[in-house]
């Protein structure tokens, strides 16, 4: 390993990443289709440091169903995606980052368990005859929006499980800090007390025993204060300064809306002491900009440029110019998730549909 410390939490500005799909689409080294490695995306680290990024955001590396995904699927939580490579691929990837300065932000999610047949968690611990309480997705807690069951919060082997998880990728893998996806969905109560919300408590308590220093950001949305002072994470992903700045760009309100964000009062009761407490993308993350539904997501799934007019509308590229600067300029750890930087339209999917190749295109990064 080189010697690496963990940038100060002020000096981070995040570039979000999708292993599978970083490479391949106009590079020379991949064939059409085919998923690109942790080796593929080692190659074009000098591109993100050149841009001036600090860290790396990661979506989830870990195993899941098939060889293509966004990641949030888990399958196997202590094994690679198969597909991006080997554990010591992984190593030299965080290795190569931390020689050229990068930090490397890795996404877990503790959220849900998946119900796929290659899940390690199908019928875990089921009974014969399909009764009793069960460790991990088998027995009935809740399910969230995408049809997950919760793990059982409340049980102290499950919460070792999910400890140990964390250790993986700060310990073995030098991680730089951890996103929790979809934290929010972990406050609903599943007849065991409030479990969920000290599952929470309970994972940031031992990662900043264990691993101080290591940013520790979640997806709680809407953003509350109440997760960094109860829940103790460091940051979360504040997604309604994405809005305002789409709204103000489109004409609406634009000085009232430009003005909560310089303000950092873009909703009630938020006043964040640290400009690290948030994590900002104006220019929308793989949420804002991906598509998984041959491009019928509900909602305006589309990178930022196709919100105004497109990448061939000179207006568009300069109104994106606009957000970006902004974004690195207010309060908050800026984030752009990958295509943003070059205008790339249409949206963002790991893979082929009917409308074409959404991967991100190198021909038009240069």
């Amino acid at each position: 390993w080189s010697e690496f410390n963990t940038p100060l939490f002020d000096d981070l500005i995040m570039y979000q990443c999708h292993i599978g799909s970083f490479c391949g689409y106009g590079d020379a080294l991949e064939t059409p289709n085919r998923v690109a490695t942790f080796d593929h995306v080692q190659t074009k680290l000098n591109y993100i440091r050149d841009l001036g990024f600090t860290a790396i955001a990661l979506l989830p590396v870990q195993e899941f169903r098939f060889d293509r995904s966004w990641g949030y699927n888990p399958a196997f939580y202590f094994a690679l995606e198969s597909a991006y490579g080997r554990p010591e691929d992984l190593r030299s990837l965080v290795n190569a980052c931390h020689k050229r300065g990068l930090a490397v932000i890795f996404d877990v999610v503790y959220n849900h368990v998946t119900g796929d047949p290659d899940s390690s968690f199908k019928e875990f611990d089921v009974r014969g005859d399909g009764t009793g309480d069960s460790y991990l997705g088998t027995h009935e807690t809740y399910r969230t929006d995408w049809g997950g069951i919760a793990p059982a919060f409340w049980r102290e082997g499950i919460r070792e499980f999910f400890v140990e998880n964390m250790g993986m990728y700060l310990k073995e893998y030098r991680g730089d800090g951890l996103r929790f996806d979809s934290i929010r969905t972990m406050e609903r109560t599943t007849g065991k007390g409030n479990d969920g919300w000290e599952f929470m408590q309970h994972l940031t308590s031992e990662a900043k025993h264990r691993f101080p220093g290591k940013y520790l950001i979640a997806e709680h949305l809407p953003d509350d204060e109440s997760i960094l002072i109860s829940g103790g994470f460091h940051a979360q992903w504040a997604l309604e300064p994405f809005y305002r700045m789409v709204s103000a760009l489109q004409g609406n309100d634009p000085v009232d809306n430009i003005e909560a964000l310089i303000g950092n009062s873009f909703g009630p009761r938020r006043n964040y002491p640290y400009s690290w407490n948030t994590v900002i993308y104006l220019l929308g993350s793989h949420d804002e900009c991906g598509d998984n539904h041959n491009g019928q997501k509900a909602g305006y799934h589309r990178h930022y440029v196709e919100r105004f007019g497109g990448r061939g509308n000179w207006f568009a590229r300069a109104k994106s110019r606009m957000a970006w600067s902004l974004n690195v300029a207010m309060k908050g750890t800026p984030m752009l998730f990958m295509g943003s930087e070059c205008h790339l339209d249409g949206y963002w999917h790991d893979d082929s549909d009917n409308k074409g190749d959404h991967r991100f295109n190198l021909n038009i990064a240069g």
